[in-house]
């Protein structure tokens, strides 16, 4: 069965559709009759891989603390 196939679209599609449905990763391994690793790995593959980099948080926060504390340091100096 293609829903077994952890590389299969049609099982990624599947548990995406059924956490939309508010099912837990606990529940959405049972109905589909695989490991709560796998749908854990899936959700965190599909998580990492449709964020573009702006959205991680701490990029932009990161240069923006930087960007102050270089003003900062430059008002002190002057």
């Amino acid at each position: 069965m293609l829903l077994r196939d952890a590389h299969s679209p049609e099982l990624r599609q599947a548990i995406l559709g059924a956490r939309e449905q508010s099912l837990s990763y606990s529940e959405v391994a049972t109905m589909l009759g695989i490991g709560y690793a796998t749908v854990n790995r899936i959700l965190r593959l599909h998580r990492e891989t449709t964020r573009s980099s702006r959205d991680r948080p701490g990029a932009a926060t990161f240069l923006r603390s930087m960007a102050i504390m270089a003003c900062r340091h430059r008002r002190r100096d002057a």
